[in-house]
């Protein structure tokens, strides 16, 4: 192999003493790989999904049911109403807005209801 060809597939490691391949896109210590954040989905229900045009919505895991309805109110602005008294809730249960946003869960989007 060329010793030009050699160096390049070749760098030094984190000790500086010894001559590591790094064939999985890392120099250092650094990865050169970008890192994803994770996505969770929120389902949506009713005049959501119609206004929406879409069965569901993404948002980052580290986000709060605030900035979400806050969101939702900016870019939907014709369903701002109905997200003030929609609720959030699990495949058996309402949510508490108060708490995080439970993780590894379906979460629904479920417009007002009505009757009594």
């Amino acid at each position: 192999m060329h010793p030009l060809l050699a160096k390049r597939i070749r760098e030094l490691s984190s000790a500086g003493s010894e001559h590591l391949p790094y064939k999985q896109g890392v120099t250092g210590s650094n990865p050169v790989a970008p890192t994803y954040l994770s996505k969770m989905k929120i389902f949506l229900l009713a005049q959501f999904k119609d206004v929406v045009q879409s069965n569901y919505i993404t948002f980052p895991e580290s986000i709060d049911f605030f900035t979400i309805r806050n969101s939702l109110k900016v870019s939907y602005p014709n369903i701002s109403l109905l997200l003030d008294s929609a609720r959030f809730a699990t495949d058996d249960s309402f949510l508490d807005e108060s708490l995080p946003v439970p993780l590894n869960q379906n979460i629904y989007l479920l417009p007002p209801g009505s009757g009594g």
